[in-house]
């Protein structure tokens, strides 16, 4: 046992190492905004109701602990992806070791840890995928060595509560994994005990999800709360069936961003095919309704960002443990075959990921984004130099990473630009933010590119009350403009 201790902090280690190596990458616009919106409901602003963004508030809570430790810079960004990192890793541990052996166990983790910041995905940075696979593989390990008590299916629900937090989405994952343990229970455990700690495991999912809607109904911010998580998502979304058949086409399933975990894809099917052979056993159904559900979940909100595809990470990991072991057990030396085929998927997969770190941390942004996040951190430089303490500013676009490079406040809740150009809030967000504006009265506005000017009473107010800068008409994809007659534009023609 002290060895596999020592192979796993050894393992946990590399993972640091992956994250120190893209430290100072830009933050890109999603973490962005989880980072801003946590900071300010640290500063008592509410969500929805002011700060808005179309995700379940366990996120921005998330972000928010993690900054009360660490602070709200990239400190607290690197803890979530290293914690995220570790979690998964030991929960894939766990479930990789049960029926098999820790020498397989092990190698799943180390699986994990080789592949867990790969580039393609964008998995180096914690965005919602990070914390979904992390509590999807502490259910699937609970589950799969559930017994006849009720403690492991309830960890699994807590977790699964977790996920469905997080992203309702990934409710198929926890309604598969609930129906196999029903269908294929434990060894020992009747069918009728079996379903009852799948049903508790669902229950918690749902008194979760109860309990967050009470509390706002409470609050007096239910309206806006089902405005935002389910009017609003269900435009972003569009049709769901529509979607699922686009997320099946073979183009989805086997999308390029996928390239790097091919070695866990091709030994996993190889396991497949001699568990078929031998007959499936619980842990393989288990695993097969995870693998099932995963398009699912990628399909369903209709947009196949590369980010949603580190969900078949974790799986995929256990999969291809399982598929050593299976082939291991097949050979006369099962312990030195488990080892070879091991090193062999190993070292297939570092040679895949191995050359992403010769890459400095900037180039990895690029890689995955264009220069975007690289153009809005040089213009945060900027505009904090420009604006004196006390003072605020308006970002038109979608780059919230301004407000935090910058450590401004946000002068409206309402960050991206997007939101008050399309879908069913769009009115309600623009006179929201020309309310909050108008008391702000930010001494700068910056426009993005990206995004076409604002319309409207919104856009009136703009004109009427904003004149390009004099020094600094447009720079890096974005423009600018000072308050008229404001305290800025004295300063600038003073110079």
């Amino acid at each position: 046992m002290a060895v596999a201790a020592g192979v796993l902090a050894a393992l946990c280690g590399l993972m640091v190492l992956q994250r120190v190596h893209t430290y100072a990458e830009p933050f890109e616009r999603d973490i962005a905004t989880y980072a801003v919106i946590a900071r300010e409901m640290r500063q008592g602003r509410p969500l929805y109701s002011d700060l808005w963004d179309n995700k379940p508030p366990l996120l921005y809570v998330i972000f928010a602990a993690a900054q009360t430790v660490a602070g709200e810079g990239p400190a607290s960004i690197f803890l979530m992806g290293v914690a995220c990192a570790v979690v998964t890793a030991l929960a894939l541990f766990a479930a990789g070791a049960f029926g098999t052996s820790t020498r397989i166990g092990l190698w799943t983790a180390a699986f994990w840890a080789i592949v867990c910041a790969d580039l393609p995905l964008q998995a180096n940075q914690p965005n919602i995928e990070a914390f979904l696979n992390a509590a999807v593989a502490l259910a699937f390990a609970a589950l799969v060595r559930a017994g006849r008590g009720f403690v492991k299916p309830i960890l699994a629900g807590l977790a699964l509560a977790v996920a469905v937090l997080l992203k309702p989405v990934v409710a198929p994952v926890a309604v598969a994994l609930a129906l196999v343990h029903a269908v294929a229970p434990p060894e020992g455990v009747r069918r009728w005990r079996a379903a009852a700690q799948a049903l508790l495991a669902l229950a918690l999912c749902a008194i979760a999800l109860a309990g967050v809607a009470v509390y706002f109904a409470y609050d007096g911010r239910w309206k806006i709360y089902w405005d935002t998580l389910v009017v609003h998502n269900q435009f972003y979304a569009g049709p769901l069936l529509p979607n699922l058949r686009e997320g099946l086409r073979p183009a989805r399933l086997f999308a390029p961003v996928l390239r790097d975990v091919l070695p866990l894809a091709v030994v996993t099917v190889a396991g497949v095919v001699i568990g078929l052979r031998a007959g499936l056993s619980r842990r393989a159904l288990l695993l097969a309704a995870w693998l099932a559900a995963i398009p699912v979940v990628v399909s369903a909100p209709g947009k196949f960002y590369a980010h949603y595809y580190q969900l078949w990470l974790p799986p995929l990991c256990l999969g291809a443990g399982w598929s050593v072991d299976a082939l291991a057990r097949r050979a006369r030396g099962p312990a030195l075959a488990a080892a070879v085929a091991g090193t062999a998927v190993a070292l297939a997969l570092g040679s895949r990921i191995a050359p992403q770190y010769a890459m400095p941390a900037d180039a990895w942004s690029e890689a995955k984004y264009g220069d975007v996040f690289l153009r809005s951190r040089d213009v945060a430089r900027q505009v904090d130099s420009m604006i004196g303490p006390g003072e605020t500013f308006f970002q038109w676009g979608n780059e919230p990473e301004l407000y935090l490079y910058t450590h401004r406040s946000p002068p409206t809740g309402v960050m991206w630009a997007q939101y008050m150009q399309n879908g069913p809030l769009r009115v309600q967000l623009r006179a929201r933010t020309l309310t909050q504006l108008s008391k702000a009265d930010p001494q700068l506005a910056v426009f993005s590119r990206d995004q076409p000017a604002p319309t409207g009473a919104l856009g009136s107010w703009f004109k009427q009350n904003y004149d390009p800068h004099p020094l600094l008409r447009r720079r890096a994809g974005f423009s600018f403009w000072v308050r008229n007659g404001g305290a800025l534009q004295r300063r600038l023609t003073a110079d």
